[in-house]
C-alpha cells in the first residue's frame, strides 16, 4: 500500500428525522467501508451512546444548520456545507461526500484508492444523473421552472448542451470543495427562485462544475444510481448474491437500486397486512357479537 498517499476521508450527513432511513448506510458504512476516515455529521443532533457503540468504525461530528451557508429546502449540504465542520483536515485531502440513502456493498480496491487519491485541485468526481446527452435543459422540465427557457439559458449561457450529475456521490480535494462552495454560495440567492422543486441543487451544482471546474465521470463500479431515471439508461442491469454489480464487479455505493425479490418482499408483506387487519376487525366484530348475546 502507497503509505504517501493522500488521506481519503468519507463523509455523510443527515439530520434526525433521516436518522431511521439512514441506519443502512450506518451499518453498511460501517462494517464494508476500508478507509480509516469514515464521518458521519449530524445535522443539529447529537448521535446517541448506543449508536456511537453500535457502529464504531464511524466518527459521529454534530453540525448546525445555522453554519450553513445557502441552505436548500431538503436540508442536503452536498454543496460544501459540510465542511463548517471540518476545518481541521487538511485542503490536500480528498473528500467523498455521499447522500445516505446508500449501501456500500464493499470496500475499495487498492486501484480505486489509488484513482480517488489521484485527483487534483479543480478536479470533481461524479456519475451522470441519466446520460452524457441528456441537458439540464432537458431536466428542467422536471424542476418546476419559474422562468421562461430564454430567461434560464441568458442566465446559464449553455446549459442545453451541458449534462445532469447525479451529486449523491461527489470526490474532490477539500481545497476544490471550498472553491465550489463559494462559487454556489455567490449564485444561491438569484438561483433559488428559478425552480420550485428541491433538486434545483443538484442542477446548480452541475452547471458550476462543467463550467468552472473538471468533470472526472466515477466509474459505475464505484457509484451506480437508481434515482429518477432508469440505471438501464447507463450500464447494463445484472445482480449478484442480492448485490448490485456491473459484469462480475460489485458495485461500491449501490444508490436507491433495489433487487427485484425486494419488490415481491415488500408485496407479500402489504398482502400479509392487509389479512392481519382483516383478521382484527373481524375478530373484533365477533367478540362485539358474542357479547351482545350473552347480554340477551
Amino acid at each position: 500500500m502507497n503509505t504517501t498517499r493522500k488521506k481519503i476521508y468519507l463523509v455523510t450527513a443527515f439530520d434526525e428525522k433521516y436518522l431511521a432511513k439512514s441506519i443502512p448506510y450506518l451499518e453498511t458504512m460501517n462494517k464494508n467501508s476500508n478507509l480509516s476516515n469514515n464521518i458521519v455529521l449530524t445535522l443539529d443532533f447529537e448521535i446517541s451512546p448506543d449508536h456511537r457503540k453500535r457502529f464504531h468504525n464511524i466518527e459521529f461530528i454534530k453540525i448546525s444548520s445555522e453554519k450553513i451557508k445557502s441552505p436548500n429546502s431538503n436540508r442536503c449540504i452536498q454543496h460544501g456545507g459540510f465542511l463548517e465542520a471540518l476545518i481541521e483536515l487538511d485542503e490536500d485531502c480528498i473528500i467523498i461526500f455521499t447522500d445516505s440513502d446508500i449501501n456500500i456493498q464493499r470496500g475499495f480496491t487498492e486501484a480505486e484508492q489509488e484513482m480517488l487519491a489521484s485527483f487534483e485541485a479543480g478536479q470533481v468526481g461524479v456519475n451522470y444523473n441519466c446520460t452524457a446527452m441528456y441537458s439540464l435543459l432537458d431536466e428542467t422540465r422536471l424542476l418546476q421552472p419559474k422562468v421562461t427557457t430564454d430567461e434560464l439559458m441568458r442566465r446559464y449561457p449553455g446549459c442545453d448542451k451541458l449534462t445532469v450529475f447525479n451529486t449523491g456521490v461527489m470526490v474532490a480535494k477539500k481545497e476544490t470543495y471550498r472553491k465550489l462552495y463559494e462559487l454556489y454560495n455567490s449564485h444561491w440567492e438569484t438561483f433559488k427562485g428559478l425552480f420550485g422543486h428541491y433538486a434545483k441543487q443538484q442542477w446548480l451544482l452541475s452547471y458550476l462544475i462543467q463550467t468552472q471546474f473538471k468533470a472526472r465521470v466515477l466509474p459505475y463500479t464505484i457509484h451506480s444510481h437508481g434515482c429518477k431515471h432508469p440505471i438501464g439508461l447507463r450500464v447494463d442491469e445484472s445482480v449478484a448474491h442480492y448485490k448490485f454489480c456491473i459484469g462480475p464487479d460489485v458495485v461500491v455505493f449501490n444508490h436507491k437500486i433495489i433487487h427485484p425479490i425486494y419488490g415481491e418482499i415488500k408485496a407479500k408483506r402489504r398482502v400479509i397486512k392487509r389479512l392481519v387487519i382483516a383478521l382484527i376487525i373481524l375478530g373484533g366484530i365477533c367478540v362485539c357479537l358474542a357479547v351482545v348475546l350473552l347480554l340477551k
